[in-house]
């Protein structure tokens, strides 16, 4: 109360600037070994070079009050965005990454292929001053859990083995997929707070490893009506995550996450749609199709915070609608969350300063008209 006049007015402003120039090359060829064109030998590669920069400053801009050094090194840390500092920072990045497979066409109507790839997400920054000249006391203890100025770039290193495949005169697609992932520096934004404040860092987590297997089906039992859906089973894990921030339930400085489950990757994930179609008038064809989407129970907190688990959830979607003047005019009436249900998109977890749990409710039963025309 005593210092709310001196505060008044009192204002830390921030800018910062990046540059990015990215420059590529890459090729893609594919080899027939046979006549019948069945084996396809496929090798693509692309190497990239990248080289970016960043400058932040945030500085006083106002202190009417008179405000003393140390006092407004107290209020900077409550600017997310706007922290007194100073950072200049550039990297330099190369990468190869590509694909290589193998594919071969058993008939017309089954394929079988295997492929190995490799991706690349580049070299990043953190936005705010990761070093001595940022009064946040946050910052010490983001360092100790990885934060950096930069933040090394990640790899992906894929395997995907599958079966595409029609059958009953194409009245039934059939496609099979199993797939395993290992992930290298894989970047996560982390946050970690004393008293009432947070300080976000970007920082590479080590590996993740996912592996499962996706099934894809479409059906067409009669005339103008089509089924079609996909079932997905991932099991993601982080394969090394050994100093994590931990959640506020925890009263240690750092958590050994190796092992559990990754963020934001429910373990089942299905959809299925049917559509029906059919010709009303010459010219007019009608149209009606029910989705339905379900996926499992998944945590979204990096540092797995068991109040931010959001429950296993399904929802309804119901399209009707007219093609009019041989298609050219879409006319459609929709209905998203048809049965209204309450669901969480995202929590944010447990706020150890302040005891709330807070979340982001998914829409509800929401509904509306699209009209399009193709000319």
């Amino acid at each position: 109360g005593a210092y709310v006049a001196r505060v008044t007015g009192a204002r830390i402003s921030s800018v910062g600037h990046f540059d990015t120039n990215t420059e590529a090359v890459f090729e893609q060829t594919t080899w027939h070994p046979d006549e019948d064109k069945r084996w396809s030998f496929t090798l693509g590669l692309r190497q990239t070079f990248e080289f970016r920069k960043m400058a932040y400053d945030g500085w006083v801009s106002s202190n009417p009050g008179g405000l003393t050094p140390a006092q407004l090194n107290v209020m900077s840390a409550s600017g997310a965005n706007a922290q007194l500092g100073t950072a200049r920072d550039s990297v330099s990045d190369m990468a190869l990454s590509g694909q290589a497979g193998v594919s071969y066409q058993a008939d017309k109507d089954l394929l079988a292929y295997a492929q190995l790839s490799r991706g690349h997400k580049s070299k990043g920054f953190n936005l705010l001053a990761e070093n001595a000249n940022n009064p946040d006391p946050n910052v010490a203890s983001a360092i100790a859990h990885g934060a950096t100025q930069d933040v090394q770039g990640e790899r992906a290193d894929n395997l995907e083995i599958g079966v595409k495949s029609e059958w009953l005169d194409h009245h039934l697609l059939l496609n099979g997929t199993l797939f395993a992932e290992l992930v290298k520096n894989y970047q996560a934004n982390e946050s970690i707070g004393v008293g009432n404040t947070s300080t976000k860092f970007l920082a590479n987590v080590g590996f993740i490893r996912s592996k499962g297997a996706e099934l894809e089906a479409q059906a067409r039992p009669f005339a103008g009506m089509t089924l079609k859906g996909f079932v997905s089973y991932d099991i993601a894990t982080y394969a090394s995550f050994r100093n994590a921030v931990c959640p506020a339930e925890i009263t240690a400085l750092t958590c050994d996450l190796t092992g559990s489950g990754v963020a934001w990757a429910p373990r089942w994930t299905t959809d299925l749609t049917a559509e029906y179609s059919r010709e009303v008038a010459p010219g007019i064809t009608g149209y009606a199709a029910l989705e339905e989407s379900w996926r499992s129970s998944q945590n979204t907190t990096v540092t797995l915070d068991p109040t931010a688990r959001i429950g296993s959830y399904g929802l309804t979607n119901l399209r009707v609608g007219g093609l009019f003047y041989e298609g050219r005019l879409d006319v459609q009436f929709w209905v998203n969350n048809l049965l209204d249900k309450a669901y969480y998109i995202n929590i944010l977890g447990l706020t150890k300063s302040t005891g709330i749990v807070q979340g982001y409710p998914g829409d509800p039963r929401t509904f509306g008209t699209t009209i399009r025309f193709h000319y």
